[in-house]
């Protein structure tokens, strides 16, 4: 009898030790730590919502979702390698929630959960330039349209950090940065019409205005000169602004109520 039941406690261990030896080790592979500080804001463009968060210790990309809050729909969802994400196109007067989770490649944190309900744009005036955006802001590769039929199209605007002019290389002065804005002009009117800095066009920033400076080279608008009626060109200036701007205000002269009004956010 001894026997038999020292047979049967070293089998109980043997099984035990078994067990204990398959299971995963999950304490090698935690769970990413939840992210954190999760903000959701509307933008300036209407059905537009912004969500930011703090890293996640642990995390190598984020899982973002939302979805209409009453009666619950269905989650729309997408990945982040950043600690950011905007969702377009959200219905105003609708109450969505939104989570947001950490993934390191195997496991998802707990998530973290917000809600927001979708208003309509509040102002329709530029808070930099107090110039009407009845529609909201123009982003790059949009169109305004004048009432005489030209049409301009924002190419881009980045940062330079040296202008060259012929044989002199131009460094901005401290406290200050160059930008280049190009874009495509055309000309659809009846005659030649020459597209001029400070006079078709104006750029602001969040840290102050911007001044004109020597165009880059042949790519200049002033250069280029007048544009035949009917003909396209593309060209760029370059703007002096502060070195500390974030988010360019760029407006152009279409002629009627509503000039075109172009936000950037500097990289």
């Amino acid at each position: 009898m001894h026997i038999a039941h020292r047979f049967i406690a070293l089998s109980v261990v043997a099984i035990l030790t078994l067990l204990v030896a398959t299971a995963p080790a999950s304490a090698q592979n935690p769970a990413p730590a939840a992210p954190t500080n999760l903000t959701v804001e509307l933008t300036d463009t209407e059905g537009e919502v912004q969500l930011n968060w703090d890293e996640a210790d642990g995390a190598t990309a984020y899982r973002v979702c939302n979805r209409v809050q009453n009666p619950a729909g269905s989650w729309s969802c997408i990945s982040r390698s950043t600690t950011s994400a905007k969702f377009t196109g959200l219905t105003v007067g609708t109450t969505y929630d939104f989570a947001v989770a950490s993934y390191n490649g195997r496991e998802y944190s707990s998530w973290v959960w917000a809600e927001l309900t979708i208003r309509g744009v509040s102002h329709a005036v530029c808070p930099i330039t107090g110039m009407a955006i009845p529609e909201g802001y123009l982003s790059v590769n949009q169109k305004t349209t004048s009432a005489i039929k030209t049409e301009f199209t924002l190419s881009g605007i980045t940062r330079k950090s040296t202008v060259r002019l012929g044989d002199n290389t131009y460094r901005p002065l401290d406290g200050r940065a160059y930008v280049s804005v190009c874009g495509r002009f055309k000309n659809g009117s009846n005659s030649a019409y020459a597209f001029l800095a400070g006079f078709d066009n104006n750029l602001a920033t969040d840290a102050g205005i911007g001044f004109r400076f020597l165009d880059d080279g042949t790519t200049e608008w002033h250069e280029i000169g007048k544009v035949p009626a009917g003909d396209t060109k593309t060209a760029c200036d370059i703007w002096d602004v502060a070195e500390d701007a974030t988010t360019v205000i760029y407006t152009v002269n279409n002629w009627n109520d509503t000039p075109g009004v172009y936000r950037v956010d500097l990289p």
